[in-house]
């Protein structure tokens, strides 16, 4: 991946507090490291058996947001425009549950190396994790720094947004570890659903068999 642009901005508190982004992001190379490879691990995610598949509601406008996003002709403001309302939405959205974490969202487009394609993503990295580092210091003591509020490594992302999608079943990637009825406001905030992953409708559909009595229990299968 290759990234084009990309806008930061910070939510708090359940969505009480939000630090937009207000310029185009000056990535260092670490940086750019660390993003580009939270994009990859996303659009690979759509590669695996039983990947969610989503498609926009009729009254979602994220389709054009991330066509706006995707083109790099349009101008830098109309980009960071784009990107505040979608991290307003999704503010808006966190505000209405109590499982929504503190997050740094990261707006994404970048095009596929050695090819022509471009994509746009949205990456929710919460800040929930806690970590350590070990150093020696010149007197041969031991320093152990910790830190806080540390954001999820490529691969360990809970919630993202991709678009295209190459399937031809489904009209974006979505990645969202939590979709109980609690944890809904990530596809509430940009009107998408997600359908069920063939796994789930079978389990499902076992589990409403068995809650029949044994007669319609064996017309229904």
């Amino acid at each position: 991946m290759a990234i084009v642009r990309c806008a930061l901005a910070i939510i708090q508190k359940r969505g009480s507090e939000t630090t937009p982004p207000t310029q185009i992001a000056d990535l260092t190379t670490q940086e750019q490291s660390f993003l580009d490879r939270h994009v990859s691990e996303l659009r690979r995610s759509a590669r695996k058996e039983g990947a969610i598949r989503a498609r926009f509601r009729d009254d979602s406008e994220l389709e054009d947001q991330f066509r706006t996003l995707r083109d790099t002709s349009s101008a830098e403001n109309l980009f960071l425009e784009t990107c505040s309302f979608l991290v307003s939405a999704l503010a808006d959205a966190m505000k209405l549950t109590t499982r929504a974490e503190d997050c740094v969202v990261a707006i994404v487009t970048s095009n596929e190396v050695n090819s022509e394609e471009r994509h746009s993503t949205l990456l929710k990295l919460d800040a929930e994790i806690e970590g350590a580092n070990l150093s020696a210091q010149p007197d041969g003591s031991i320093r152990l720094e910790v830190f806080e509020h540390l954001l999820p490594a490529p691969g360990k992302l809970q919630k993202g947004l991709s678009w295209p999608d190459p399937r031809d079943d489904s009209e974006l990637i979505l990645l969202d570890t939590n979709r109980t009825a609690a944890a809904q406001y990530f596809q509430n905030a940009f009107a998408i659903e997600a359908s069920p992953r063939p796994i789930d409708a079978e389990k499902a559909l076992t589990d409403a068999i068995q809650k029949l009595d044994a007669p319609r229990a064996i017309e229904a299968a």
